[in-house]
């Protein structure tokens, strides 16, 4: 009897019921803003590209270059810019320059030539110019990002594009008249001048015209994938990159073109610079 009325209770139990998963909710999660560019400067995105090029001995062997994304100078620095580098105490006076209409620096008077404000800085050595961009915690560019940024993601033969440029285009052919204001011809990254205003976004400017600039690259004969700062103090020669005012040809314009020069010689009124800065991780 015992065992029946066990075995009774034991049919009747209540049946088991599963447990339901616990359900963990998250608060959610807000994406890091990406920081906007310093001021005049544009965000050039990293990737990878074809540097050199089969028209120049030095531009070669042609390869493929990774970059990683930097920030770049809007236009190339200013003798307004430099003259408050040098008001502050942070940058000498140019090593040559004089009042006349191939000048942007009167270094007699120890002013920028009055109407040349928005000229580019022009007769300063490499070291110069690095100490004027290590004054705005920035650094000059090496020629890998130069040529980077003047391909465009389209890999195109000038800063601009593929087609030859027009004097009114670009800043060339100006023996008698010196230097254009910066902001002249657009380097767009991939993108054109319609669509560049439709985006309301900046573009790069003057890469391939106005004045050559330096970069931090020590000048070989052949082009290599890797970048050697240009030694300090000096032991050997610098790349410049980019054509000039006084080009009467676009040959050195072109994004792949890449001169040697003594660090120690501003080269007279045709050499400028602008300034990078490392992006943020």
């Amino acid at each position: 009897m015992g065992i029946t009325f066990f075995l009774l209770l034991g049919c009747n139990l209540p049946p088991v019921l599963p447990i339901p998963p616990r359900v963990t909710v998250l608060p959610p999660v807000t994406p890091n803003p990406v920081p906007a560019p310093p001021s005049r400067m544009l965000l050039v995105q990293g990737g990878t590209f074809t540097m050199g090029d089969k028209m120049f001995l030095d531009a070669q062997p042609i390869s493929s270059v990774a970059v990683a994304s930097f920030y770049l100078d809007i236009t190339q620095v200013t003798a307004e810019k430099y003259q408050a580098c040098i008001t502050k105490g942070d940058c000498t006076i140019p090593v040559s320059g004089g009042n006349d209409p191939l000048s942007n620096y009167d270094i007699a008077a120890g002013k920028v030539v009055p109407g040349k404000e928005q000229h580019p800085i022009v007769g300063v050595t490499f070291r110069q110019a690095k100490t004027y961009c290590q004054a705005q915690g920035k650094r000059l560019p090496t020629e890998i990002e130069w040529e980077y940024t003047a391909r465009g993601n389209t890999n195109r033969k000038y800063p601009w594009g593929d087609e030859e440029p027009r004097q009114t285009q670009a800043c060339l052919n100006r023996k008698n008249s010196g230097t254009c204001p910066v902001q002249r011809v657009a380097t767009l990254f991939g993108m054109n001048q319609a669509e560049l205003d439709k985006e309301n976004m900046r573009g790069v400017y003057d890469l391939g015209a106005n004045v050559r600039e330096w970069v931090d690259t020590k000048y070989a004969q052949t082009l290599s994938a890797t970048n050697t700062p240009c030694p300090d103090p000096v032991t050997s020669e610098c790349v410049i990159r980019g054509g000039s005012w006084s080009d009467d040809g676009t040959i050195y314009s072109r994004s792949s073109s890449r001169v040697n020069n003594n660090p120690l010689n501003p080269s007279g009124g045709i050499i400028g610079f602008r300034c990078a800065q490392n992006a943020q991780p």
